[in-house]
């Protein structure tokens, strides 16, 4: 008996990367986690790797919501709550968060 998987056109959109087709919604993703990785999202690190117009249309599809605060803030808590953590590692990374200028234009 062979089954066929039913999906909404919209969950299958990042699978697309993976086949070689880009989708839109893939495309942005992949930028999302680009930004992500060269930590130019939490900390404007690398900002000669992405123009800002780039960063423009993710954050235009995928708001910050204060991202930049609330990340920071998280990250206070979890070292509070947890003082052996991961974070604690990486010294100065709470202030170069709370002092992201790269991506506060785009944090509201």
């Amino acid at each position: 008996m062979h089954h066929h998987a039913t999906c909404k056109p919209h969950a299958a959109d990042p699978v697309g990367l993976d086949t070689g087709l880009i989708t839109p919604l893939a495309a942005l993703q992949a930028l999302k986690q680009e930004l992500t990785t060269f930590q130019t999202d939490n900390v404007g690190l690398n900002p000669h790797l992405i123009s800002k117009s780039a960063i423009a249309n993710v954050v235009e599809a995928f708001p910050r919501k204060q991202w930049t605060s609330c990340f920071g803030e998280a990250m206070v808590r979890e070292i509070e709550l947890k003082p052996w953590c991961h974070t604690t590692a990486n010294e100065g990374f709470i202030e170069a968060i709370l002092g992201n200028e790269l991506m506060e234009p785009f944090d509201e």
